[in-house]
């Protein structure tokens, strides 16, 4: 099993990565993946529509790949001004340049720029919850006597252009936390918890950290937090982000 972030670094940018495990809960909730293919389609359809045929069943063809690719019905539009925008700079440009600059560069992050205001100050919302986790779990870790269950990895994954969707990670021995962004702009928590968790910092620790993560997801933020796994190989995991953080300078390492 490859781990994650060994995963994230050798991936193509037109591929959603997704966590790994054989042992996926089934409460979890599974984002589409971005295929490289699909999202080509996409964008040659909507940049070629009026020339592919009846407009009907080109707008049919369109709604199902914003569909399978899970992107927001404004990304047509958001689409077609950067295609603007690129031809004002770049007037002798072909059709497959446009494609690759913009192909490598989007991210899910851009759409969030057309979201309303009330979608955007949840967002914000959300982004805060993250960090308090991660907040917490750091005065957790605190009260561990193992000093090797103390280390924590904080990635910020938006000054690497590897991925349409991760914003922050964070990963420790037992627990692993990620803020994400939807293909409809919508930031989200997805979490995964050590399956030797209880061995590793006890029944009193493992409660509280619990505890603590759906606190700073309560009343309105509920449906933006997602279990990955209750029974992960997190120690693993983290094991091959302090490997990395030593070549990798959007790994934050520090001991509390």
């Amino acid at each position: 099993m490859k781990k994650i972030f060994e995963r994230i670094l050798n991936s193509l940018t037109d591929e959603e990565i997704e966590f790994t495990s054989n042992e996926k809960t089934s409460h979890e909730s599974t984002t589409p993946s971005i295929r490289k293919d699909d999202f080509h389609t996409l964008i040659t359809t909507i940049l070629n529509k009026t020339n592919l045929g009846p407009i009907n069943e080109v707008n049919d063809k369109i709604s199902e790949l914003l569909d399978t690719l899970d992107l927001m019905p404004e990304f047509q539009d958001y689409l077609l001004g950067k295609y603007k925008d690129y031809q004002s700079i770049n007037p002798n440009h072909t059709l497959d340049q446009f494609m690759l600059t913009f192909g490598s560069k989007f991210k899910h992050t851009d759409l969030v720029e057309l979201l309303p205001f009330h979608a955007k100050k949840i967002n914000f919302k959300v982004e805060q919850a993250y960090y308090e986790i991660v907040k917490s779990i750091k005065e957790i870790q605190k009260e561990i006597p193992q000093t090797n269950l103390r280390t924590i990895a904080e990635s910020d994954l938006t000054k690497v252009n590897i991925n349409r969707t991760k914003l922050q990670q964070c990963n420790t021995p037992f627990c692993l936390v990620v803020l994400k962004c939807s293909g409809y702009g919508q930031y989200n928590i997805v979490y995964a918890i050590d399956q030797t968790v209880i061995d590793q910092i006890g029944n009193t620790l493992t409660s509280n950290l619990l505890r603590k993560i759906y606190e700073h997801t309560s009343n309105e933020l509920v449906k933006f937090l997602q279990v990955y796994s209750l029974k992960d190989d997190c120690f693993s995991d983290f094991e091959e982000v302090l490997k990395m953080s030593a070549s990798k300078d959007f790994i934050r390492i520090t001991q509390h």
